[in-house]
């Protein structure tokens, strides 16, 4: 948990650094995000698809998730890989996607 509170933290900083940068005619904002969601779906999706619908109202140029999509505990089944690419599909921009270690 403490975690993905910091990935959470890091992403909502970004976004309003980002936004602050902005007003140059060359600058442009991104989020950066990582470990989430961790945990099990009736936990973790809900609050990791409310952040995703935040970056989306903050209209970043892109999005990057460093990784970790996945717990270490949680199974690398077709179905779970199935529904990480539902959530980078909720993104309204391009996202750029690191494997983790866990993935």
């Amino acid at each position: 948990m403490k975690k993905q509170l910091i990935a959470v933290v890091l992403a909502l900083s970004f976004m309003a650094s980002g936004a602050a940068r902005a007003e140059g005619t060359n600058a442009f904002s991104f989020v950066a995000l990582g470990d989430l969601p961790y945990g099990a779906a009736e936990k973790a999706y809900a609050p990791y698809r409310a952040l995703i619908e935040r970056i989306n109202q903050s209209a970043p140029a892109f999005s990057i998730h460093i990784g970790d999509i996945k717990s270490g505990s949680t199974a690398c089944s077709d179905q779970e890989f199935a529904n990480q690419v539902a959530h980078f599909q909720r993104f309204h921009g391009p996202v750029v996607y690191t494997p983790g270690d866990n993935d």
